[in-house]
């Protein structure tokens, strides 16, 4: 660990002492099993540069007995002068320290407006600092009910912004670490507000869209509302294709995994999903011609032969998943069919079918909006 501190008020002492702080993590050589194999994430990750078995590791610490030893108080009283009279100086010391657990461990040590004042810095360059603070905030503060919940908002969404902008992959492993946590979505829409095209897009890649669960279906809600007003067309804009292409490619993947579907597929990111389609589908040709496809597709499947009766109601929630995210559109956007008899015509022959009357569907207008819109 790190060797022994003496607080000091000369600032200078003080920054040089935290310029100079690093720890080392040993493990007793009766440490269990589980304890060793922890260990060696820390020290193949570090001669790896490999973040993530590095983050494994601090995870697990952080659920035990924590980053703490007997100089952490004294750390922390002097990361508090030091960020009161010197702020730059002490992002200057941030940006230069490179070994992760350091970088783990020092943030540990600096208190929670500290860490949002540093956050917003524009001469924080270091992308794993930054990424640490971010990291930290969000799981030592509870947004929500918070005093300060717009300036911790504003703060965490911009640094959010600062992350995306020095490292991409660290960008999506963020999302992918915190998509799950409520606190992710109150920061990640105000971020999503002022990103750029390109950082949008890479959310629209790295969220976890291909799963049949709803878990975290009202984060995501909380998530849309935190986009500004005046922002959201332009987000839902810049990631329908991406989004679009990894529903469909999900679906057909769910196709040949033979995986059990019982009902329509409506996951978390639905929402999500529904405003891209509708976006996509202002389109109208663009409507009856993936409508007439999917109709197509479906007549040949069901006429497959399949080995049991679940893989033939699998199929057709999948299909039924479509369908109804299409009709959700084509209401929203007021398309009609009415000059697209061939189309419905299709649509009503697949549910005049006699195996569809097991399935929860078995009429036309169930799944899609006739003639009269």
């Amino acid at each position: 660990m790190e060797e022994q501190i003496k607080v000091s008020d000369d600032i200078n002492e003080v920054l040089q002492v935290l310029k100079k702080i690093n720890i080392d993590i040993s493990i007793p050589s009766n440490a269990s099993r589980s304890d060793k194999g922890l260990h060696n994430l820390l020290t193949e990750g570090t001669e790896e540069n490999n973040y993530k078995k590095i983050y494994r590791f601090v995870r697990s610490v952080e659920m035990g007995c924590g980053f703490y030893s007997s100089e952490t108080a004294k750390l922390k009283k002097m990361y508090d002068i030091a960020i009161s009279r010197n702020k730059d100086m002490v992002i200057e010391i941030l940006n230069d320290k490179s070994k992760l657990i350091d970088i783990v461990y020092n943030c540990h040590c600096i208190q929670g407006e500290h860490k949002l004042l540093l956050l917003q810095s524009p001469y924080l360059t270091n992308a794993f600092v930054a990424f640490e603070l971010i990291r930290q905030l969000l799981n030592d503060i509870k947004l929500q009910g918070a005093d300060n919940y717009f300036k911790y908002k504003a703060a965490i969404g911009n640094g959010i912004i600062k992350l995306a902008s020095l490292d991409t992959d660290l960008y999506q492993y963020f999302i992918k670490e915190f998509e799950h946590k409520e606190e992710f979505h109150h920061v990640m829409g105000v971020a999503l507000s002022n990103m750029s095209a390109i950082d949008r897009k890479i959310f629209a890649k790295s969220i976890t869209i291909d799963k049949q669960d709803n878990n975290y279906y009202n984060y995501v809600n909380t998530l849309l509302q935190n986009i500004g007003k005046d922002k959201y067309d332009s987000f839902i804009m810049d990631i329908k294709e991406v989004i679009y292409q990894r529903w469909n490619d999900y679906l057909s993947a769910l196709l040949k995994s033979k995986e059990f579907v019982s009902s329509i597929i409506i996951n978390s990111y639905g929402d999500i999903i529904l405003n891209c389609l509708c976006k996509r589908y202002e389109d109208k040709e663009l409507f009856f011609g993936d409508l007439d496809a999917i109709a197509t597709e479906f007549s040949k499947a069901i006429y497959k032969w399949y080995e049991k009766e679940t893989e033939f109601s699998s199929m057709y929630y999948i299909y039924a998943t479509k369908l109804f995210f299409l009709k959700n559109a084509q209401e929203i956007n007021n398309i009609s069919l009415s000059d697209r008899k061939n189309i419905l015509d299709k649509m009503q022959n697949l549910f005049d079918n006699n195996c569809m009357i097991h399935n929860k569907y078995t009429k036309v207008e169930d799944i899609i909006i006739g003639t009269d819109t």
